[in-house]
C-alpha cells in the first residue's frame, strides 16, 4: 500500500531466448501464408492441474465480486451533456481527500501542492501490513454503496465515464481483497522490498519538510519490513510462501542492494535529490549525515535480518517450483488476478483467443509487405545502427525524437517535459528494463529511470524501451489525460491491463513513424517489440488462470514455433512472476483488434490523431469500456 511508483517493462524471458525471437518470427512469415485463419491454435486438454490444499474463509465474498465484475456491461452515455453534477463531483473529492489523506507516500508521489488541494498530511509512516484485511473491505463496500446510490442519467458525460471506472474498479478490488492472502509481498520482481528501495531513490525532494519527512519514513524502514515479515511468515503457516527458487531471486536482490555500503543508491540518490534545496551548508552536512547513518545504523541491518527470516521460510511451499501458480493456490486467486492484470471481464479462454487474434493479425500485416531485403537489411540495422537517425545512444535525443516524430499520428506532444537518467545498477532489478515515474497530478514532473545492466548496448531494445516508457507511451498518455483535467479522483484510478498495452502499442508504432524507409522491416521490427509478450501472456493465462501443466504449455507453445528451452524459460517466468506479463501481451492485443475493426468499420474516415484522442480522453479504462468509447467514432458511420 502506498506503492504508486508504476514498475515498467519487466523483461519476458532470458537474453539468450530474446535472441531467438527473430529466426522464429520470420519462419512463422512464411508458415502463415499456408495456414487457415479459422484453424484455432493447438489447444491442451481441459484438465486444470489443481490442488485443494488451501482454504479460504472469503472465497464466497470473492466469487460474489467476481460475478459482478464479470457481468459489468456499459449503460448508453449522453455525451451531450457537458454540465457536471455537482453532488457527485463532491463525492469524488471527498474519496480523493480520503485516500490521500491516508497514506503518506500515495499523497507525496500523487500532489506536490497538498495543502492548496486540503489534504491534510498523513501520519508519516511507511503504512500498515495485517493479515486482517476487514478494514479494507467495508471501506470498499461503503464506497461502492455510495457510488451506486448516485442517479446515472443526471451525471454528465464525463462523470458516466468516471462512475463506471469507479464501479468496474471497485469490483476488481474488491474480488481482489477476498484473495489478498495468496499474494506473495517478497516476489522479486513486484514485491515489497524492491518497491520500498524504488519509493526512497525517486523521492520528490521539493523543500527542508519533504527532506526531513523522507528521513522519519527511512526510520520506519525497520518496523515495516519487520510486519511484512510476520505476514509472510502468517502466510506460510498455511503453506504460502516463496518457493527456494522464488527465495533465492529475492534474496540476491536484496545482497545486490546490500553490496555497496559508503556509495549506496540510496546514498547517491538523496545527495542529488537534495542538491537544489536552499540549504546553509551547515544544514546540507548535517541531512547528508543523518541519512547516512539511518541507513548504516538501521536499513543495512533491517535487509541483512531479512535475509536471515526469508531463510527460515525456506521449504515452507506447500508446492514445488512447478506447481506454484497462482491457480494451484486457488482458483478464484488466479482468474481475479489474470483479469486484473488484462483489465477485462472476458472468460480467460476468450482473452487467449483475442491474444491469438492479434498476434496473427500482426504476422498477416507482416508478411505482407516484407521482401528478400529485410533479413538483409535487420542484419544491417543491428550491425551499423550509427546509419540510422532514431537510433542514438543518448537518452534525451531518443526521447525528443520520438516526441517529435509522433506528432501526425497522435495528437501533440508540445509542452510535455521530462528528465531521464540511468539506474544504479545495485538496484536495479534483473527483470526491469525501465520505469516512468507517475506524474505528481498538480505540477508536471516526469522522470524516466532506465537499466543500463539490462539495456546494455541493443540500441533497438533502448529506442523500443524509450517509446515505451516515454512518447507515445507513459509519459505521453499520462500527460495528455492529465491536460484535460480530469477530477481527481479518476486521475489515480489505474486500469493496468489498459496503460500497459497502450505503452507496448506506442512502441510498435515508433518503428513506424521511424526513419526506415524499408517498409518490411519497419513491421518486423513493430511485432518483433510484442511477439514474446503475446506468446507469454498466453501462457501465463493458461498457467495462472486456468491451470495448464508443463506438457499443456509446451503443446500450445509448440504450435508457435517455440522449442522446449524455450518455453521452459517461459513456465518458469510466469510461476515465478504470476500475472506479470499479462497487461503487456493482453493488453496489447485488445489495441490490436480495436484498431483494425476501428480502421474496417470507418475506411476512409478513419483518422489516427481523432482515434488516439478516443484511446485517451476518458483516462485509462477497461477494455470493455474503451471499446464503448471508441464506438463513439463510427456510430453513424460503419461500412458493411
Amino acid at each position: 500500500k502506498g506503492a504508486t511508483i508504476r514498475r515498467l517493462l519487466e523483461r519476458y524471458i532470458q537474453d539468450k531466448e530474446m535472441k531467438k525471437i527473430i529466426t522464429i518470427l520470420l519462419c512463422l512469415l512464411c508458415l502463415v501464408g499456408c495456414t487457415d485463419k479459422n484453424t484455432p491454435t493447438p489447444k491442451p486438454s481441459e484438465e486444470p492441474n489443481t490442488q485443494d490444499l488451501f482454504h479460504n474463509d472469503l472465497e464466497e465474498m470473492g466469487q460474489k465480486y467476481l460475478k459482478k465484475l464479470k457481468e459489468f456491461e456499459p449503460r448508453p452515455k449522453n455525451i451531450e451533456n457537458t454540465k457536471d453534477n455537482e453532488r457527485f463531483a463532491k463525492w469524488e473529492k471527498d474519496v480523493f481527500l480520503d485516500t490521500m489523506n491516508a497514506d503518506y507516500l500515495s499523497m507525496h508521489f500523487t500532489v506536490i501542492d497538498y495543502r492548496s488541494l486540503g489534504i491534510k498530511k498523513p501520519e508519516l509512516t511507511l503504512g500498515n501490513i495485517s493479515y486482517d484485511n476487514s478494514a479494507d473491505i467495508k471501506e470498499y463496500e461503503s464506497q461502492l454503496s455510495e457510488l451506486l446510490s448516485f442517479e446515472y442519467k443526471e451525471l454528465s458525460y464525463r462523470q458516466q465515464y468516471d462512475y463506471d471506472a469507479m464501479e468496474y474498479s471497485l469490483y476488481e478490488t474488491l474480488a481482489s481483497l477476498a484473495y489478498d492472502k495468496f499474494n506473495l509481498i517478497f516476489n522479486e520482481a513486484n514485491g515489497i522490498f524492491g518497491n520500498l528501495i524504488t519509493n526512497f531513490s525517486e523521492f520528490r525532494f521539493d523543500d527542508k519538510e519533504t527532506i526531513d519527512d523522507y528521513l522519519t519514513l527511512l526510520k520506519d524502514f525497520d518496523r515495516y519490513l519487520e510486519d511484512a515479515t510476520k505476514y509472510a511468515t502468517k502466510q506460510a503457516e498455511e503453506g504460502i510462501a516463496l518457493t527456494d527458487s522464488g527465495l533465492d531471486e529475492t534474496i540476491n536482490y536484496i545482497k545486490r542492494f546490500l553490496s555497496k555500503r559508503d556509495d549506496n543508491e540510496l546514498i547517491t540518490s538523496f545527495t542529488l535529490g537534495i542538491k537544489d534545496i536552499n540549504l546553509s551548508l551547515e544544514e546540507r552536512m548535517a541531512y547528508y549525515a543523518e541519512n547516512e547513518r539511518i541507513l548504516k545504523e538501521e536499513v543495512f541491518p533491517a535487509s541483512e535480518k531479512l535475509i536471515e527470516d526469508l531463510e527460515a521460510l525456506r521449504g515452507k511451499s506447500l508446492l514445488k517450483d512447478e506447481e506454484a501458480s497462482a491457480y494451484n493456490y486457488s482458483k478464484g486467486y488466479g482468474e481475479i488476478l489474470m483479469l486484473t492484470k488484462a483489465s477485462s471481464n472476458l472468460a480467460i479462454e476468450d482473452i487467449i483467443e483475442n491474444v491469438e487474434n492479434a498476434l496473427f493479425f500482426e504476422i498477416l500485416n507482416a508478411r505482407s509487405v516484407i521482401d528478400n531485403d529485410t533479413d538483409t537489411l535487420y542484419e544491417e540495422l543491428v550491425n551499423n545502427p550509427d546509419k540510422y537517425s532514431f537510433l542514438s545512444k543518448d537518452l534525451d535525443e531518443t526521447l525528443n525524437y520520438l516526441k517529435e516524430k509522433l506528432n501526425g499520428t497522435y495528437p501533440s506532444s508540445e509542452g510535455m517535459e521530462f528528465i531521464a537518467s540511468p539506474l544504479d545498477e545495485t538496484v536495479a532489478s534483473d527483470s526491469i528494463l525501465a520505469y516512468y515515474v507517475t506524474s505528481p497530478i498538480d505540477v508536471p514532473y516526469n522522470v524516466i529511470r532506465t537499466n543500463p545492466s539490462s539495456l546494455s548496448d541493443d540500441r533497438i531494445e533502448m529506442y523500443s524501451t524509450l517509446a515505451h516508457e516515454g512518447f507515445p507511451g507513459h509519459l505521453y498518455q499520462n500527460c495528455y489525460y492529465n491536460s484535460l483535467k480530469p477530477s481527481y479522483l479518476r486521475s489515480i484510478i489505474d486500469f493496468i491491463g489498459y496503460t500497459e498495452g497502450f505503452a507496448m502499442k506506442a512502441s510498435g508504432d515508433a518503428f513506424m513513424f521511424s526513419d526506415i524507409e524499408n517498409e518490411g522491416l519497419k513491421r518486423l521490427l513493430s511485432i518483433n517489440s510484442s511477439y514474446g509478450y503475446y506468446l507469454q501472456s498466453i501462457a501465463d493465462l493458461g498457467i495462472n488462470g486456468l491451470g495448464w501443466n508443463k506438457d499443456k504449455v509446451k503443446e500450445v507453445m509448440s504450435g508457435f514455433g517455440l522449442d522446449e528451452d524455450a518455453t521452459e524459460s517461459i513456465y518458469e517466468a510466469c510461476i515465478k512472476n504470476p500475472g506479470l506479463i499479462v497487461p503487456y501481451g493482453a493488453g496489447l492485443s485488445f489495441f490490436v483488434n480495436y484498431e483494425e475493426d476501428t480502421m474496417t468499420k470507418m475506411g476512409d474516415d478513419f483518422d489516427p490523431i481523432s482515434y488516439h484522442e478516443k484511446l485517451m480522453e476518458n483516462g485509462p479504462l477497461p477494455f470493455i469500456l474503451l471499446k464503448d468509447a471508441i464506438n463513439e467514432l463510427y456510430v453513424d458511420k460503419e461500412v458493411e
